[in-house]
This record gives C-alpha cells, sequence and structure tokens, in this order.
C-alpha cells in the first residue's frame, strides 16, 4: 500500500514538457496514452494586481515577470510576502483533443494564503477569499478538482493569489491535468492512500495508548501512541487537508497550529519513545534539551498567529534534522551494542528520517515530490509490527517458560507448604500468606516415630541414613494424603500430621501406614537389611494454625496443647508396643458404625500433665502375627486392667502372668507387670 502510495504522489511522466515564458505546448501530448500532466514551469506573474480573464483581454498590462511554479515570491524590491499576484499560462492543446470534446479535469491545491483559478475563462477554483489587503483575506487550504471542456486549442490558465497572513507568498502546488476520468481515478486513489494511512496511524496510536493504560511500566507505547496521533495531525492538516475537506470553512488558524504542532512536538515525544526503550544508550541532558526546546518551540505556536509562528518553520525545521541525527546515533549505538530490537527500529528509521528531511525539502520547494512522512512512518510501522510479533513471540515463549518455572516452583512450595496448609488459612498461593496469618478449629493430629533410628544411623553413613528415611518416608507419605491428610512437620525421623476432615481419616492413615511399614520391612527383610518398628500417637482437638517468624524468615505452625499431647502418646509406644495409642474418650468421636481392634491401657499418668489420661492401643494394623495373639489374650487382658484400676495388685498380677505366658513379646503386659511386681514386692 506505501509503495502504491508513492506511486499516486508521482502520477506525471518523466518527460512531460514544460511551460516556458508563460506558454505550455500540449499539441503532442495524448493524455491516453501519456497520462497526467503537471502545468510546471515558466508562468507569466502580474504583480499587485488581481486579475480575471475580462482583464486580461481588455486591460493594458505591465510587462509580467517570469516565475518557475511552484515557487514562492519573496523579492523585497519587486513583491515583498505580504502581498499579491496573479499567474497566467497559455496552454495549446492539439486540435483532436478539441475536435473529439474531450472533458478534461485539473487538480487545484495549495497556494499562500488564498487563491482563484479561472480555466478557459471559467472561474473554477478558489480557496479562501483572494485580495489586496490583509482585511478582506481570508485564508484556506482545501485541495479539490474541477472539470472542463476546452472551446478553443489556446486555453489561458490564471491564479489570483493573496498572502497577507503567512510568512511566505506564493503557489506551493500547480494544477494537474488529464482527462476527467484520469483526475477523478487519481483523486479517489490518492484519498483512499492517505485515508489508508492516516487509519493505520490512528488505530496504532489508540492501540499503544490503550496498551499503556493496561500496562502503566511500559511508557515508550505511550509514547509512541502520541507520536502517531501527532502525525495524523499533521496528515489531515497538510497534503490533501483532510480538515478542510471534512468539515467546510474549518479555521485555516487552527489547521496551521496542527500542523506546527505535528513539527515541534514529533521530535519530543519519539525521543521519549527511544529513551524508554534504550535509556542506557542516551545522555539524559541532551534528552531532557530535547524536550525543553521542543515544548519552547510549541509554546509560541499555541500563543501567537500562525502569521507569527510561521517564522519559526525553518529553525523548527532544523531542530527536526538535527533531532533526527541524534537519534540515527541512539539507534546506532544500541545497534552496536545489540540491544533487543534496535535493528528493525532503525531500519525502520532511517526510512522515516529520509522521508522527513523530504517534507522540509518540499516545504522549501527545494524538491518538488510531494509531502512523504505519512509513508515514511507507515514503514517505520511496519518494522515496529515486526518488532511487536517478535516481541510478543519472545514473549509468548517467556510466558510459557516462566508457567512452567511457576507451576515447578508452586510444586516445589507444596513440598515446603502443603496446599491443604493454605486452604485451611484460607490462600490460594504462597504469595498471599503473610506473617501472623491463623485460623482456629478443629483438626486431628498425628504424630509417628521410628523406633531406636538414632541406633540405627550408627551403622549408616550420613548419605545411607538420608536414603533410608526418604526410602521410607516416600511410602507412608502417599497413605496420609490418601485419606484427606498432610504432612506438616518433618522431625528428624519423625513426621507431624494433620487431618481436617475427621478423626476417622487419620485412625484409617495410621493403620495404613502401619500396613505400608509390614511391606518396608519385608522389602527390608528381602534385601537383608535391618528391620524397623514406629510409634503412633494422635488426638483431635480445636488448633490454632498460622505463620510466625520474622519477615527474614518465617514457617507455618499449629499451636495447640493437643498437638503435645499427641506427641506424648506416640513416645508410649516405646514401653506398650506397636499400634496407635490415642485417649479412650477419642473413640467417641467415631461414627456409631465405626470401630477399630483396640485394648484399654488404663490410666496413664502423662509427662507435662497434671491428671491422668485413660487411654486405649489400637492395634488394627500390626502383624497378624501380633494382632492375633492380642486377640486371643483380648479377655484375659481387659480382666487384669480392671484389676489394675482397681488397686486388685495380687489379682492383675496373676492376670498378667497368665497374659506373658500365652505372649512374651507384649511389651505392654510386661511392663505392666514389671510395675505390678515393683509394687508388691518392692526391692530394699
Amino acid at each position: 500500500m506505501a509503495v502504491m502510495s508513492i506511486g499516486l504522489l508521482y502520477p506525471a511522466a518523466a518527460s512531460s514538457p514544460k511551460a516556458v515564458a508563460g506558454v505550455l505546448d500540449l499539441r503532442a501530448w495524448d493524455f491516453e496514452e501519456d497520462g497526467l500532466l503537471s502545468l510546471e514551469g515558466e508562468w507569466s506573474m502580474y504583480r499587485k494586481l488581481l486579475l480575471d480573464p475580462a482583464m486580461l483581454a481588455s486591460f493594458n498590462l505591465p510587462d509580467p515577470l517570469v516565475q518557475s511554479l511552484p515557487g514562492y515570491w519573496k523579492i523585497p524590491d519587486v513583491l515583498p510576502a505580504h502581498s499579491y499576484a496573479s499567474y497566467v499560462l497559455t496552454v495549446l492543446f492539439p486540435e483532436s483533443l478539441i475536435d473529439n470534446n474531450v472533458i478534461l479535469g485539473s487538480r487545484c491545491s495549495d497556494a499562500t494564503s488564498a487563491c482563484k483559478v479561472w480555466i478557459d475563462g471559467q472561474p473554477l477554483f478558489s480557496n479562501g477569499v483572494v485580495a489586496d489587503n490583509a482585511q478582506e483575506e481570508k485564508p484556506e487550504f482545501r485541495p479539490d478538482i474541477v472539470f472542463f471542456t476546452p472551446k478553443s486549442s489556446t486555453v489561458t490558465v490564471i491564479i489570483q493569489v493573496s498572502n497577507h497572513n503567512y510568512r511566505t507568498g506564493g503557489v506551493w502546488s500547480v494544477p494537474l491535468l488529464g482527462t476527467a476520468d484520469q483526475i477523478s481515478g487519481e483523486w479517489n486513489r490518492s484519498m483512499q492512500a492517505v485515508l489508508f494511512l492516516l487509519g493505520a496511524l490512528i488505530i496504532m496510536g489508540i492501540n499503544q495508548v490503550c496498551l499503556f493504560f493496561s500496562r502503566r511500566k511500559e511508557r515508550s507505547g505511550l509514547w509512541f501512541g502520541i507520536v502517531c496521533i501527532i502525525i495524523s495531525m499533521r496528515i489531515i492538516s497538510t497534503g490533501d487537508c483532510l480538515l478542510n475537506q471534512w468539515i467546510p470553512g474549518f479555521s485555516w488558524e487552527i489547521a496551521r497550529k496542527f500542523e506546527f504542532l505535528a513539527i515541534c512536538l514529533g521530535p519530543v515525544f519519539f525521543g521519549l519513545f527511544i529513551h524508554d526503550l534504550f535509556p542506557q544508550c542516551m545522555s539524559r541532558l541532551v534528552h531532557r534539551i530535547n524536550c525543553t526546546i521542543g515544548f519552547v518551540f510549541a509554546a509560541i505556536v499555541l500563543l501567537f498567529p500562525a502569521g507569527i509562528s510561521s517564522y519559526l518553520v525553518i529553525p523548527m525545521e532544523l531542530y527536526v534534522a538535527i533531532v533526527i541525527l541524534w537519534l540515527l546515533t541512539i539507534l546506532g549505538i544500541a545497534f552496536y551494542r545489540k540491544e533487543r530490537g534496535s535493528g528493525w527500529l532503525l531500519a525502520g528509521f532511517i526510512i522515516l528520517a529520509l522521508t522527513v528531511v523530504n517534507d522540509i525539502l518540499f516545504s522549501q520547494l527545494i524538491v518538488g515530490s510531494a509531502y512523504l512522512l505519512p509513508i515514511g512512518f507507515f514503514a517505520f510501522i511496519a518494522s515496529q509490527v515486526v518488532l511487536l510479533a517478535r516481541k510478543f513471540t519472545f514473549g509468548f515463549n517467556q510466558s510459557e517458560l516462566f508457567a512452567l518455572e511457576l507451576e515447578s516452583t508452586n510444586k516445589s512450595f507444596s513440598r515446603f507448604v502443603p496446599t491443604q496448609f493454605l486452604q485451611l488459612l484460607n490462600r490460594e498461593k504462597i504469595m498471599d500468606v503473610e506473617l501472623g496469618d491463623q485460623i482456629e478449629r478443629n483438626l486431628t493430629v498425628l504424630f509417628s516415630d521410628i523406633r531406636q533410628f538414632t541406633t540405627l544411623s550408627e551403622i549408616m553413613s550420613p548419605k545411607e541414613s538420608f536414603m533410608f528415611l526418604n526410602t521410607y518416608l516416600n511410602r507412608i507419605g502417599p497413605k496420609i494424603r490418601e485419606h484427606g491428610g498432610f504432612i506438616d512437620k518433618y522431625v528428624g525421623d519423625g513426621i507431624m500430621a494433620l487431618f481436617p476432615e475427621s478423626t476417622k481419616s487419620a485412625i484409617d492413615a495410621a493403620i495404613a501406614i502401619q500396613h505400608e511399614l509390614s511391606l518396608f520391612n519385608l522389602d527390608q527383610r528381602t534385601k537383608k537389611q535391618p528391620e524397623i518398628e514406629i510409634g503412633l500417637g494422635l488426638h483431635a482437638d480445636v488448633m490454632a494454625l498460622g505463620t510466625i517468624g520474622e519477615q527474614g524468615r518465617m514457617d507455618t505452625t499449629v499451636i495447640a496443647d493437643a498437638v503435645n499431647l499427641a506427641s506424648r502418646l506416640e513416645s508410649l509406644c516405646k514401653v506398650y508396643g506397636p499400634g496407635i495409642i490415642v485417649l479412650e474418650k477419642l473413640l467417641d468421636l467415631l461414627p456409631e458404625d465405626v470401630s477399630y481392634r483396640h485394648r484399654r491401657i488404663g490410666t496413664v499418668k502423662i509427662k507435662g500433665k497434671k491428671n491422668g489420661y485413660s487411654l486405649v492401643q489400637i492395634y488394627e494394623g500390626i502383624p497378624a502375627s501380633r494382632s492375633e495373639k492380642i486377640d486371643t489374650n483380648l479377655e484375659l487382658w481387659n480382666r487384669a486392667i480392671d484389676a489394675y484400676e482397681s488397686d486388685d495388685l495380687s489379682t492383675a498380677y496373676d492376670l498378667f502372668e497368665e497374659v506373658l505366658e500365652y505372649d512374651q513379646e507384649d511389651l505392654a503386659a510386661n511392663y505392666l507387670f514389671i510395675q505390678i511386681s515393683n509394687e508388691l514386692y518392692p526391692v530394699l
């Protein structure tokens, strides 16, 4: 589209004839074959005269000056900038064009500051109101197309021009001539191209500004969006002057302010854009100077009339040229340092810089091209689109990588801080947890410990000890999770697990752990490795869960007397043997249809507690060789416990002796038998 736009800006053939001494000979020109023609060349100029066809035919006119158009007048001794004049051109057409009544068209463009055009005796075009004084003149820029049928092979074109509102006067763009279809087609294509460029700039500008408000850290997008809007201001106020096309009679003064503001603010926001992308490549002092100069120019443009601020156009264009060289240097440094995206930015900016230089030269009528800044900026946008696509792809890949890393990190965190713990604290993510978060609720806590692990570890190396523990814990951890619990703490060779759902879940998990322990010991026996025994104790009560520590380091914890009690119960397995030690009243928390094989231990004084507790030993889940013997002795055991509890020590002594005759490995019976023996037969 940009390439097509360039073609539209150069519609005339390269070898087209030029006007000489006020005459343009087109008798050898075929519009159908040769195309459109610009009425460039030497026009007859009548200074300080506003001629019309009648005056040209009858008025005793002075000898005209010859001036090349397009061109300004600024000859102090002949015609000052604020003056008026008429331009006359005689065009010679081939007779065949007249014979065939060919309808011609002309695209009439800018003259400073007002103009009126007669073609073949007819007033076909006007911009504003031409006058010989500033009070009556009404400036306007509004290109348009007109149509006419030549009456003869000699056609006179008259352009009245007056300027009392701008620093220079003259004709910026001469009429373009062709058949009606050619002119209409060129006009439509030109407008479509300009509207396309304008639409692309506005969409990109709004998109970048909106993206900034959704992510305020990325200010480069805001600056680029503002640059797009600034260039859009220039497009609608110059060239085809869309503002006047859309709003007939739109203020010439405001349109010029739009044009001048685009010149002085473009470098400011472009500098901000490049600065935010590559701050390490840009001097902050030079950056501030650039912004200061641009804003000073902008203030003058806003505060003073266009006729005054127009005298700053050349200084502003010089400022633009210097900023372009400076920004090219910055981008070159960034490219040399291999900053991300600098290559695409540099390529796009070079194209943009060339079009800016063209516009400066064209505005001074040094080159006869057209305003190419919109096309250059479109090329820059294209480089930005490629850069954004690459940035998006890179960002998407990074997001996927970060998502995988985050997932891995969350999994790693969940190994240290269980997800269930976060849920109990009503927190979704570990990042939401703060020091001092806490909640109270009913929980069942389970403690488990390996018996005589210290002795076992003495025959192992540290590495072997870790491998042994991890192998064992890797087998019992899933059993806790399968029953709705989670491990809150690893304490040496022991664990502390919490069960939010029910006490039954905790007991079921403890039983499953004992089953898994039997399988573990079977593997150990096969490998001729030492077997282990564990102790299990649990208790249920209201507990406080939360975080403790300080801002630099914190941990999760459970604070309650039940935690200490469960730990003490687990330690009793050392004297009462394998199984699960619980308070007898804990069984009351179970559903009525749920029961476990258990036996009473009696009232036991627990370390750190004033009162004794009535305890039971749940032996379901221990090896069958042990549980079957306990079942066989259960009635005898209960009678022995009853006697012991009622202080009938002699009867209890005899009954425990009977229990041991059948099952000498019953640690609980051995312990109680010794206790009773010491009371009955104290050693002196």
